[in-house]
C-alpha cells in the first residue's frame, strides 16, 4: 500500500460546532448503579467539532474551528490547547459571563459508556449572524464539517449558504440529529450511528433501506457506525459493511472514536479519495482513538493510520 501523504497546503477545513471540557469517570471494576465505584477520573478537551478539528490537526490538515467558549478557566484552556496543536482559533467566539460547555461521562471497565450529561447552552450563540461575519473564509474552504449541537437555524443557514463547498455532518445524538432532517439535500457526507440513522429515517433494522432513504433525499455519502461491529457505508452503487478482521486493540474509552472516524472521512474528502479508501482511513483513526483514556489520543498520526491500514486493507 502506498503511504498517505499530507493534504495540499492550500486546502483547509472549517469545523463548526461544540467545544467542551470533558470529564470522564472510568470504573475499575464492573459498574454498580447507585453506588460509589472505584476508578479513574480524567479531564480533557472535548466537544464533537473541537475533537474533529484536533484530530485533523494531528493529521497535519489546516483547520479553522468556529465555536463558542466562556471567558473562564475551561474556555481559556480549550483555546490554548487548540492553538498548541495547530488549530486556527481566530474565529472562536469568546463570551464574558457565559459558562464553557462541559460534558460529563461515565464508562465501565470495558470502556463502554454508562451515561453522560452535557451542559452546552453556550453553543446557541453560534448564530447565522455570527457565521455571516466569516462567510469569506468559509466559502473558500475545501470542506465544511458540522456537528448538530449548534442551533437548527444556523445549520440551515450554513447548508443553504455554502452549496458549492462539500459539507460533512456528524449527527452527534438522536435528538440533535433531527435538526438536519429538513436539510439533507445539502449534505454531501453524513456520519451517524445506527440509532441516529433509524431516528432520522424512521426505519428500523434495515441498513439498506435506511441508506436508500438518505440517498433519495440527496445525501451523497452515508456512513453508519456500528460500534464493535464496524460500519456501513454507501455512495452511488457502492455499499458494504466493513469490520476489522486483523487489528485488535484494547478498548479504553469509546468516547472519542466517532469523532476520530469523522476526522478520517473528512481527510479522505480533502484528498478526493473513494468512499472505500476514506472509510478505511476513518476506521483506522477510530481504532487509535479507542486506545486512550482521553477523548483524543495524542498519538494520532498519519504514520499510525498507515500501519493499521497496511495490516487491515489492500488499498
Amino acid at each position: 500500500m502506498t503511504n498517505i501523504h499530507n493534504i495540499n497546503s492550500n486546502h483547509y477545513a472549517i469545523v463548526i460546532g461544540s467545544a467542551n471540557m470533558d470529564i470522564c469517570g472510568a470504573a475499575s471494576n464492573s459498574f454498580k448503579i447507585k453506588d460509589s465505584n472505584p476508578g479513574i477520573i480524567s479531564m480533557s478537551a472535548g466537544g464533537v467539532a473541537r475533537n474533529i478539528a484536533e484530530n485533523l490537526a494531528l493529521l497535519e490538515c489546516k483547520c479553522h474551528l468556529i465555536t463558542a467558549v466562556g471567558n473562564d478557566g475551561f474556555g481559556i484552556s480549550l483555546v490554548n490547547k487548540a492553538n498548541a496543536v495547530g488549530i486556527n482559533t481566530d474565529k472562536i467566539l469568546k463570551l464574558e459571563n457565559e459558562k464553557t460547555s462541559t460534558y460529563l461521562n461515565i464508562v465501565d471497565n470495558t470502556g463502554e459508556m454508562i451515561s453522560a450529561i452535557s451542559d452546552m447552552a453556550i453553543v446557541d450563540h453560534i448564530t447565522p449572524e455570527y457565521i455571516e461575519l466569516h462567510n469569506e473564509i468559509i466559502q473558500k474552504a475545501s470542506v465544511i464539517v458540522l456537528d448538530t449541537n449548534i442551533p437548527e437555524k444556523t445549520l440551515s443557514y450554513i447548508i443553504n449558504r455554502f452549496k458549492e463547498v462539500p459539507i460533512i455532518v456528524d449527527a452527534a445524538s438522536t435528538v440533535k440529529a433531527m435538526k438536519i432532517k429538513k436539510h439533507l439535500s445539502g449534505i454531501h457526507s453524513l456520519k451517524c450511528n445506527k440509532i441516529e440513522a433509524e431516528a432520522l429515517s424512521g426505519i428500523e433494522d434495515d441498513l439498506n433501506a435506511i441508506i436508500n432513504w438518505f440517498h433519495q433525499r440527496g445525501v451523497v455519502r452515508v456512513y453508519i457506525t456500528l460500534g464493535e461491529e464496524g460500519a456501513f457505508y454507501s455512495e452511488n452503487q457502492t455499499s458494504a459493511k466493513i469490520t476489522h478482521q486483523k487489528q485488535h486493540c484494547k478498548v479504553i474509552n469509546v468516547t472519542g472514536a466517532g469523532d476520530a472516524f469523522t476526522a478520517g472521512i473528512t481527510y479522505g474528502l480533502l484528498k478526493e479519495w473513494t468512499i472505500i479508501k476514506s472509510i478505511h482511513f476513518g476506521m483506522a483513526a477510530a481504532v487509535i482513538a479507542l486506545n486512550h483514556i482521553d477523548t483524543i489520543n495524542p498519538e494520532m498520526s498519519i504514520k499510525k493510520i498507515n500501519r493499521i491500514m497496511e495490516h487491515e486493507y489492500d488499498n
